[in-house]
């Protein structure tokens, strides 16, 4: 398995070459500083690659996430979930770009926002003229948990081909009087609510990755450093 661990603050530069999968888990955490970084990935002929983003560091984020599908049946699934504490901010701005007939791309991203954090989306699927068969979709959810969070989703599409399937979709919410009721009423506390419904967002996104051994490797990257994460802020 060609498998990368690497760090959000770094720019990041890979081309998947002929006939070639790789996979790449991006993550920021334990970090209180701003972060402006950029990820770029060419795909060629036939190759692949599984993306996983994880954020949860950063009092300001600016991530650029470009994928290029350059080659015919080249294929991209890109995956992410990012949360927000106190006033932290993220921006983030993800292109699938296709630039080969029979390519394919998944872009999925949730966010859970606490406190004062905020977060813009702006999320493209850009389709070059005279292709065939393109397959991309993109979507982008954010669960709201504080009082004065926020977030923003811009999902757009640029298609210049005719012969595509192509869709994108955003919510934006907040966890209802009742979902939060019917929780406590089996004997959860308010936080431990919070908690359970932060941890299964995110599981719908690790369950989309098809590679039973990398969905394993971010589970247990997430269980190793997010856990904590995740139960310090609810307590906050």
């Amino acid at each position: 398995m060609n498998y990368l661990l690497t760090d959000a603050k770094d720019n990041l530069e890979l081309r998947v070459t002929k006939n070639q999968k790789h996979y790449v888990l991006e993550k920021l955490l334990d970090y209180d500083k701003e972060v402006t970084s950029s990820t770029k990935i060419v795909i060629e002929e036939n190759g692949e690659v599984y993306y996983f983003l994880l954020l949860s560091g950063g009092s300001q984020v600016s991530k650029s996430i470009e994928i290029v599908l350059k080659g015919d049946f080249s294929k991209a699934t890109i995956l992410g979930v990012y949360l927000g504490e106190k006033d932290q901010k993220y921006h983030l701005r993800v292109v699938s770009n296709h630039q080969g007939s029979d390519s394919r791309a998944l872009t999925w991203i949730n966010g859970v926002l606490y406190g004062q954090s905020s977060s813009n989306f702006d999320g493209m699927v850009k389709i070059d003229s005279g292709l065939h068969r393109v397959n991309s979709y993109l979507a982008n959810h954010v669960l709201i948990l504080g009082d004065e969070a926020s977030a923003n989703a811009i999902p757009s599409l640029e298609i210049e081909s005719d012969d595509v399937k192509c869709s994108h979709e955003a919510t934006v919410g907040q966890v209802g009087d009742a979902e939060m009721f019917y929780l406590q009423s089996r004997g959860l506390t308010a936080d431990q609510a919070e908690k359970l419904l932060t941890q299964g967002f995110f599981e719908s996104v690790t369950s989309k990755i098809e590679n039973k051994e990398f969905r394993l490797k971010v589970s247990e990257f997430m269980e190793r450093n997010s856990k904590d994460v995740i139960s310090n802020k609810i307590t906050q």
